[in-house]
């Protein structure tokens, strides 16, 4: 029961959980859309924490996917799959970082600005990282951020969030503050 109960504990699936409600809430509102332009570009990040400075560089693709949700007040909430592979780095031991999962990008019609969530599944090459244990090479990357497009540049702020979701005995997660930097197709 354990076992069940840490599965699917309210930590461990809350991005699913509000997407799941959102087109329960408005399915009226789902509708296929031909595709938004694709992006792709570069991510970099810090954090200095009580076990030292931690950076992380990556590349990124996001393909929107044909569905949108009109919400009230005129929020259109786009859905979409992110795509980066990137390296984590500490005091010079390097990991490897891939992941890929779902998007949704929140925006209003006519606005060069948006709010984005995501919660994706990850790859680590490194059990361990300094002082830091991440329990094992399957983890979670969930971020907020929010952003500004200029004709088809678009520059972003995110605050990403790495962890196992207590799959693992041990669970030291990592917080970072990013910068990106994409560009729409």
């Amino acid at each position: 029961m354990k076992d069940r109960e840490r599965m699917f504990g309210t930590r461990r699936f809350p991005f699913s959980l509000s997407l799941l409600l959102l087109v329960a809430l408005f399915p009226h509102h789902l509708t296929a859309q031909s595709l938004p332009s694709m992006e792709a570009g570069a991510r970099t990040g810090y954090i200095k924490t009580t076990s030292g400075e931690f950076t992380q560089s990556e590349a990124f693709a996001q393909q929107p996917l044909p569905y949108r949700c009109t919400l009230p007040r005129n929020w259109i909430a786009q859905s979409g799959i992110e795509m980066s592979a990137g390296v984590l780095m500490h005091e010079g031991e390097e990991m490897l970082v891939v992941a890929a999962g779902p998007v949704v990008s929140f925006t209003r019609p006519g606005a060069h600005w948006f709010i984005e969530v995501g919660s994706r599944p990850t790859l680590i090459s490194e059990r361990s990282m300094g002082a830091r244990d991440f329990g094992g090479p399957f983890q979670f990357t969930s971020h907020f951020s929010i952003g500004v497009i200029w004709r088809q540049l678009e520059i972003g702020y995110r605050i990403q969030h790495i962890s196992n979701a207590r799959i693992y005995s041990d669970n030291d997660g990592i917080n970072m503050n990013m910068l990106n930097i994409g560009w729409r197709f």
